[in-house]
């Protein structure tokens, strides 16, 4: 959703807290509450703002940080470490 640009709503959860910093690009919620989650995506349809500046600056979080050549790298850093090759 992020690389398309779309605003997002998303439980902080591991994952979701590496990608989403809340006010940012997107909106975070506690796991297990609804109504907080309610009242982000209640949010998000009321303010076309917010939506818009989320919008931005999820596509360029995942243009920056998530293209093939650092997950490439990610996953050389972590091989080498399994391996004790560092």
């Amino acid at each position: 959703a992020m690389a398309a640009g779309l605003p997002v709503v998303a439980t902080a959860v591991e994952g979701s807290r590496e990608i989403v910093s809340s006010d940012v690009n997107g909106l975070l919620v506690e796991p297990r509450n609804a109504t907080d989650l309610a009242n982000a995506i209640v949010r998000l349809l009321n303010s076309p703002d917010d939506r818009t500046r989320f919008s931005f600056a999820a596509q360029q979080t995942i243009s920056k940080d998530f293209t093939d050549d650092s997950a490439v790298s990610a996953y050389d850093s972590l091989y080498s470490r399994l391996l004790n090759l560092e």
